[in-house]
């Protein structure tokens, strides 16, 4: 129904192409459908999912919280709030060295590391990638996207480690964030 493409140059975060579908004619604008107007990979916001994963373990590793040959025993799911998160897959206690986590991208094991952290400071840290802050690009209708404050509850930091709900970003914001772990910070 509808898709965004963010090309960046990971090196200094220049935006090289940014594509949204479906697009319009500006001379032509009263013709389309309201909704399909906007700028979606700077207005439109989501949950960005298992690609959060690597915005938490670069906070994780960056910290020394985490190194990534420590050792984590896995449960199948996990409670938070009142609810179980569970992986994609169903298993019972697996051991996995921490870069197995990300690398099998356990929801349950990315929780645990977290929890790990203070909570001030993996927003310190979400914070300095752009999450919850508009890019400022100079263009029209962006968003700030959503981020939990530093005295966020326990669930919401959960949620907020695996991207599964608490956080949501624009296009930009993710693409942004993710080059900034590829270009070392």
């Amino acid at each position: 129904d509808s898709g965004i493409s963010v090309q960046l140059n990971v090196k200094t975060g220049e935006v090289l192409a940014l594509a949204n579908f479906p697009s319009f004619d500006p001379a032509d604008y009263g013709s389309y459908n309201p909704d399909d107007l906007g700028n979606r990979a700077l207005s439109d916001v989501y949950e960005p999912g298992s690609v959060q994963k690597v915005l938490t373990f670069a906070a994780l590793l960056d910290s020394g919280t985490v190194r990534p040959t420590d050792v984590i025993e896995v449960p199948g799911s996990i409670k938070s709030g009142d609810r179980a998160v569970s992986d994609a897959w169903i298993h019972g206690k697996e051991k996995f060295y921490a870069r197995g986590i990300l690398a099998k991208s356990s929801n349950v094991g990315t929780i645990m590391l977290a929890r790990k952290m203070k909570k001030a400071d993996l927003h310190a840290y979400l914070t300095s990638f752009g999450l919850g802050a508009r890019t400022e690009l100079g263009l029209k209708g962006e968003s700030a996207g959503i981020l939990p404050g530093p005295d966020m509850p326990d669930y919401s930091r959960d949620g907020l480690a695996f991207g599964g709900s608490a956080v949501a970003v624009t296009a930009i914001q993710a693409a942004a964030a993710v080059a900034s772990v590829g270009n070392g910070g």
